[in-house]
Order: structure tokens, then C-alpha cells, then sequence
């Protein structure tokens, strides 16, 4: 399948990459930033000024768009073997990630003040097809990355993921596809492997409050039904309340599990299914998700929850 790719400059313009050769990209749920890294081949030096501008990246993939990003890094290098140029880039989300927000307290923070403050200053479209209630006293600390703020309001209170994805606009809401990918006897599969992880499961969490004594106990009843013994402790500002130590007890927990049981299968070809589709193993009569992906020329591995 054919790869290519396109920066845009500083300066404004763009400037189109040389023949790709290699590449890889990285795509998954629960991760900030998808990822890209491309590998050209550059005829001379002579545009060595213009890729000291460049601040994104775009790919396609058998001409579809597959990766929008900033650029994170060029390295280009002459060897005994030729010249070679490696273009290295995160999601749009990287700007989300790499932007501190500034300490603010919000008495009723709707999706609107979320948005207006966090998102819209950095250029990101936004698709956000479902209802996020407010949130009373809303605070975000110094220090947060913007992406945490969005996070935590879309998923701690509104129980919504949210990544940036191929095209680089930012969807709210798990990203289902319709496609399936059926993997049957004669499917060229090159891995297949499930795995349960108790490593870095929670089996409870104590919500304490700054300057009470007393711990609010939220259990993880699946994982203690099979023995498993792993206990946090969650310091949350004073005046949090109950509702409040809750939540961000549960989204410990959730966060601990998000791993805990996957398949990974491999097949011997770049873009098999990307995130959001389901792929049905018909020897094992089983149908899961796509929530992760790392595509090479010469091989899809996925993973499925």
C-alpha cells in the first residue's frame, strides 16, 4: 500500500515528502496520542531549510487520510548507503498534552466552558454527539495539562472517552465504525494471543479528604472475586465531598482494568481494521473490539477488548 506524506510550514505552505519507504503508526483508545513515523528517501539536501519548518504532519494511506499531527521531530542523515529522512509526529491531541492550564475554579463548568477554555484555543475540531451534564465546582489544578482537564470532565463526570483521531478532530464518545473484519481457518493470521494481566489492577481504593480522618472504601468486586489484593490511597482537596471521592475512586479503579484482559491478533498486512471496528474470530466464536493498532508494511497487530 502506498504511503505518503505532507508537511505544512511555519511560513505557510506545504511541502511534499520524498518516497516513503518505511513507516509506522500507532493508533489507540485510553492514549492521548496517536503516533507516525515515516522514512523517506530525499534526492539532495537542498530542502533542509524547509523541514526546519515544519510543524505537521498529514499521511495517507492508499490515498486515504490515516495520521494528522504536529511534527515532533526530522532526522536527516547521508551513509554509506544513501540519504535518509525520518519524519516523526504525534495526534493533534499532543497539543492538548503539551499545554499547561491555567489553576481555575469553575462554580457550574458546562461542555460549553470546557470547550470555549481548553479546546478551541488550539485550533481542534470537535465532534461531540452526546450530552455531557455540568458539573458543580468544577476545579482544575495548576500544573494540569489541558488534555486532563477535558478528560476528566468528559469521562470522570460524563462517563465519555475521548481521542483525536486520524483526521485530526477530536471525538467524544467511544468511536464505532460498522466495519467487521471477520478472521476465519483460511485467514492469513501470523499471531494470536490472549492475555489476563493482574499486574496494576485495583482491588479497592480509601478517598480520603484533606484533613479528615476518614476514608471513603470503593471495592473493585470483579477483581477481589479472584483473590486479588492491591489497595490505593487518593488524597482529594478538602471540601471534595462524598460524590466527589467517589468518582475519582471509580476512575482508579476503571483505569486499572482498562488492560486487564486482551487479545492481540497480527495479520501480515498494513490498515487490517482500525479503531472502533470489531473483527469476529469465527474458530473461537468470539467477536471483540479494536481498541488499539500498530501498522507496518508488512504486518496489522491489533488489539482487542
Amino acid at each position: 500500500m502506498k504511503v505518503t506524506g505532507m508537511l505544512t510550514l511555519a511560513g505557510g505552505g506545504t511541502m511534499a515528502l520524498p518516497t516513503v519507504v518505511d513507516y509506522r503508526f500507532s493508533y489507540g483508545e485510553g492514549r492521548a496520542c496517536d503516533s507516525c513515523a515515516l522514512t523517506c528517501l530525499p534526492e539532495d539536501w537542498s530542502r533542509r531549510d524547509m523541514l526546519r519548518q515544519a510543524v505537521r504532519l498529514t499521511a495517507t494511506a492508499g490515498g486515504k487520510l490515516c495520521f494528522t499531527g504536529v511534527v515532533d521531530e526530522i532526522f536527516l542523515e547521508e551513509t554509506g548507503e544513501g540519504r535518509r529522512l525520518q519524519v516523526h509526529g504525534r495526534s493533534m491531541a499532543a497539543l492538548l498534552l503539551d499545554n499547561e492550564a491555567g489553576e481555575i475554579v469553575y462554580p457550574y463548568a458546562t461542555w460549553r466552558d470546557v470547550l470555549v477554555g481548553h479546546v478551541q484555543p488550539y485550533g481542534l475540531q470537535v465532534d461531540c454527539p452526546v450530552s455531557l451534564p455540568p458539573v458543580a465546582d468544577f476545579s482544575v489544578p495548576s500544573g494540569s495539562s489541558e488534555w486532563a482537564v477535558l478528560r476528566r470532565f468528559c469521562y470522570e463526570y460524563g462517563g465519555q472517552k475521548l481521542r483525536v483521531d486520524e483526521c485530526g478532530v477530536l471525538r467524544i464518545g467511544a468511536a464505532e465504525t460498522g466495519r467487521v473484519l471477520a478472521v476465519g481457518a483460511q485467514s492469513p493470521v501470523t499471531r494470536l494471543g490472549y492475555r489476563w494481566k493482574r499486574f496494576g489492577c485495583v482491588s479497592e481504593v480509601l478517598a480520603f479528604e484533606t484533613g479528615e480522618p476518614a476514608a471513603l472504601r470503593v471495592e473493585n468486586a470483579a477483581f477481589l472475586a479472584l483473590g486479588g489484593k492491591s489497595r490505593k490511597r487518593i488524597l482529594l482537596p478538602k471540601g471534595s465531598g462524598s460524590a466527589e471521592r467517589l468518582r475519582a475512586a471509580q476512575r482508579v479503579i476503571d483505569e486499572s482494568m482498562e488492560e486487564a484482559e486482551l487479545m492481540e491478533l497480527a495479520l501480515p498486512f498494513p490498515f487490517a481494521a482500525g479503531i472502533g471496528d470489531a473483527v469476529e474470530l469465527q474458530n473461537l466464536g468470539l467477536r471483540r473490539r479494536v481498541s488499539g493498532a500498530r501498522i507496518t508494511p508488512g504486518e496489522s497487530r491489533l488489539v482487542l477488548r
